[in-house]
């Protein structure tokens, strides 16, 4: 479920927030004795609701990647097959930020989701840039962080398999809130179209955790 839709125990973590926040020294205290006042789960849940499913969208796949570092170490240390080729990165890391020399930092990538034709579709019909939307048959998150700023910026990248099992870029998307928001105001994207990729981005979370634990496991 969206987490912009009515939820009660939104609405009593706010009421707990706000309490707390307009109470005195005192009052404060009294409401920690009693446990009523709103603990880190709630704080962080009314966080991620005032940022809105643009900001949640950013922090989200920001975090699909971060999660997908330690998996791809733990497929080098046992020797298990990536799915992704060299290059396959050098074609995305073009795609976002044009051509670079070899010494340039590599941006950082997701595992490959292809399975959910339901996820493909939500990013399939995201994406403004594609032409031929059918030609689009799996996708990843990256992130690139510029050298200077050190700033991380999140991308959705649309891909599609060659015959010969090479994947290559169709089209990329930067989904920082602030531009998914400027984009919405000028009709691009829907909410509801944000609504869905939202969805797929949940499911591939969960996946790439169960992934990590199965290969800890193994």
């Amino acid at each position: 479920m969206p987490e912009d839709r009515p939820d009660p125990d939104l609405e009593d973590a706010r009421i707990r927030a706000a309490r707390y926040d307009a109470a005195g020294r005192l009052g404060r205290a009294a409401l920690k004795i009693t446990q009523q006042a709103p603990d880190q789960v709630e704080r962080e849940r009314l966080r991620r609701h005032q940022i809105g499913v643009e900001g949640r969208l950013a922090e989200d796949i920001a975090r699909a990647v971060d999660i997908c570092v330690p998996v791809w170490d733990l497929l080098a240390e046992k020797a298990l097959f990536a799915d992704i080729s060299r290059p396959e990165l050098v074609d995305i890391r073009e795609a976002l930020v044009g051509r670079t020399s070899d010494s340039d930092p590599q941006p950082q990538v997701s595992l490959r989701f292809h399975d959910d034709e339901v996820n493909v579709a939500a990013v399939r019909n995201l994406i403004p840039a594609i032409a031929s939307p059918h030609r689009v048959d799996g996708y990843r998150y990256a992130t690139w962080e510029t050298p200077d700023t050190r700033v991380v910026e999140p991308f959705l990248v649309a891909l599609n398999q060659r015959a010969t099992g090479i994947h290559t870029v169709v089209a990329t998307m930067f989904v920082g809130a602030t531009f998914l928001r400027y984009e919405q105001q000028l009709g691009a994207i829907r909410r509801r179209q944000l609504d869905r990729l939202s969805l797929a981005v949940s499911a591939d979370l969960r996946l790439i955790v169960a992934t990590r634990t199965a290969l800890v496991d193994a």
